[in-house]
């Protein structure tokens, strides 16, 4: 029996490697489409669409969407801000990109899982808003772009009693990797908060509901031993199969 076909999201950049400096390309690390793999889905990655109809006839294809992270930041503009920060990393075609198959999927009532920057970018397709820089907004919490390596984890979260991801983990308290410098500052339309760090940071959000849309800021793929992150993917691609009966 096939599993589900799972999209996955590709971050962008530019080869700087002779003989191909400056050629575009697509690239995507092979943790996720390995935990995937690991919870019974395909994983096929999705390259940039231009267009809503792109997305679309993409979507119809596949039967779950995961919005992957990247190193890059969502243009502040879209949330109705300004640039606090002068580095911001913005990739306008993958974020335009990543809202048509966003939008699509929830046309399509196909489950949706963001990480990391998925998670934020969820937040602002319903309205939300980001902070830009988590140190700058908000002093004394803790710094989120952990030096460890990022297979290791730097802080908990506590789970959102009665939240789908508390069901899916079976966990009041969760060890996470943080990688980020951005982060929800206000949920959007629909959305509850199901994960906050111990300095108060939202970590999880999701919209409840029959169907699956769920973000996490942390990247459970590369925690993919521990239960409690590989219950996400199980839960996702579980969800997935139903959908594509």
């Amino acid at each position: 029996m096939m599993g589900s076909v799972i999209g996955i999201t590709a971050d962008t950049g530019k080869c700087d490697k002779p003989p191909h400096r400056k050629h575009d390309y697509i690239w995507i690390k092979t943790d996720l489409p390995s935990a995937v793999k690991k919870a019974g889905g395909i994983p096929f990655v999705i390259p940039v669409c231009e267009t809503f109809r792109e997305a679309t006839s993409i979507v119809k294809r596949i039967d779950g969407l995961i919005i992957s992270g990247g190193y890059f930041d969502i243009d502040p503009s879209i949330y109705g801000e300004k640039p606090k920060k002068d580095s911001l990393a913005i990739k306008n075609e993958r974020t335009t990109s990543e809202m048509h198959l966003l939008k699509a999927a929830i046309k399509q009532k196909k489950p949706i899982l963001g990480i990391c920057g998925g998670e934020q970018l969820i937040n602002v397709y319903f309205g939300g808003i980001l902070y830009q820089d988590i140190l700058k907004e908000e002093p004394g919490t803790k710094d989120h772009e952990q030096k460890n390596h990022f297979t290791k984890t730097s802080h908990p979260v506590s789970v959102t009693a009665g939240s789908r991801l508390a069901k899916i983990t079976k966990a009041k308290e969760m060890k996470v990797h943080s990688t980020h410098h951005q982060s929800v500052k206000k949920p959007g339309r629909g959305l509850i908060v199901s994960a906050v760090s111990p300095d108060g940071i939202i970590e999880a959000i999701e919209k409840p509901g029959d169907n699956f849309l769920l973000g996490v800021q942390w990247h459970p793929e590369f925690l993919i031993e521990t239960n409690e992150h590989l219950a996400i993917f199980k839960a996702f691609v579980k969800s997935a199969k139903v959908t594509s009966k």
